[in-house]
């Protein structure tokens, strides 16, 4: 075998090395991604839910009407809801039902007492 010939395999061999190298990092890092997608989803089990039931549960989250509760309050369902996660807001803001209801609660010295007699203004 001549010298030339020989380095011309030795180059091919040198360049079918590195392109399976290359497949081999792609491969480890697809895998990597799909350990931590296992990961997420193991350890926070309702990321797997469907979202329709997601947001069904979220409408149970919801405080009963007549409770002394405010839904401007953001410890409590519908906005606490929206800090939990990126899934969670994004279900969250999708369900209208979330967003109809609006309690506001006055203590003895509230704003509705100030206001007397006058009409309440909403804007």
């Amino acid at each position: 075998m001549h010298l030339a010939a020989l380095r011309a395999r030795i180059a091919a061999k040198e360049l079918e090395i590195a392109l399976q190298r290359q497949i081999l990092s792609e491969s480890e890092a697809s895998l990597g991604e799909l350990n931590l997608e296992l990961f997420r989803l193991s350890t926070y089990p309702t990321l797997s839910l469907p979202p329709e039931l997601l947001s069904e549960i979220f409408i149970h989250c919801l405080p009963a009407a007549g409770v002394d509760s405010s839904s401007t309050n953001d410890t409590q369902a519908p906005l606490l809801l929206t800090q939990v996660c990126k899934t969670w807001k994004r279900v969250a803001l999708s369900t209208p039902q979330l967003w109809t209801a609006l309690n506001c609660n006055f203590d003895s010295e509230s704003w509705a007492d100030r206001g007397s007699s006058m009409p309440l203004r909403f804007g």
